[in-house]
């Protein structure tokens, strides 16, 4: 049985970024990435409009699934805030989130996303509209790399991993045994038995 020092279950950006902070802290770690889907470049829907007009259950949805998450072909909108899109914060404290966001942020910018544009609330005419109407508008900072500039960072950030982490595609979990425990699971033409400790989602 091969062992690794940790596992990381998908390979959307919580994923993809806990594998890049493991590899710049400690290198010698062996990690290894288990996804349901395709890697980037094969991530392809059969929807063409013509022959194939609607969802055909594809075993492993390239939409929803693969290297970058159900978000790899959106407009690439990184929101950095605590007001919506998750409860970091109640764990870590709201500073330590927003500094986290950044942080990531940061990664993106460095991995392709330099010189685009980062909106945010703040000090807007729109905001002060919205108090003297008494409404409350969510304080946010919105980075937008845009669909083409989101793929890129993905990529840049694959190539930075590969030689580091094992990703494991197509992965199909059989069974449970145990929690600290054994996964069976299965990958076109082999199957790994694995022992696993902790698990990130």
């Amino acid at each position: 049985m091969k062992k690794y020092d940790v596992a990381i279950v998908g390979a959307g950006p919580g994923g993809i970024y806990a594998a890049y902070e493991l590899m710049k802290k400690n290198s010698k770690l062996s990690v290894v990435v288990l996804e349901a889907g395709h890697s980037l470049e094969k991530r392809h829907c059969p929807i063409d409009g013509k022959k194939i007009k609607s969802c055909i259950s594809c075993k492993s949805c390239s939409i929803m699934s693969g290297f970058g998450g159900a978000g790899a072909f959106s407009d690439g909108k990184y929101n950095i805030t605590n007001d919506f899109g998750g409860t970091l914060y109640e764990y870590i404290g709201k500073e330590e989130a927003l500094s986290l966001m950044r942080y990531v942020d940061e990664i993106n910018m460095e991995n392709g996303g330099e010189g685009t544009r980062l909106f945010s609330t703040a000090g807007t005419k729109f905001k002060k509209l919205c108090m003297q109407n008494r409404l409350k508008l969510l304080d946010a900072s919105v980075r937008h790399l845009g669909t083409d500039i989101n793929y890129v960072v993905l990529e840049n950030l694959y190539a930075k991993l590969k030689d580091q982490v094992e990703f494991i595609l197509i992965v199909r979990w059989k069974r449970w045994k145990s929690w600290r425990m054994m996964a069976s699971i299965s990958i076109p033409r082999k199957k790994i038995s694995m022992r696993i400790n902790a698990l990130s989602p």
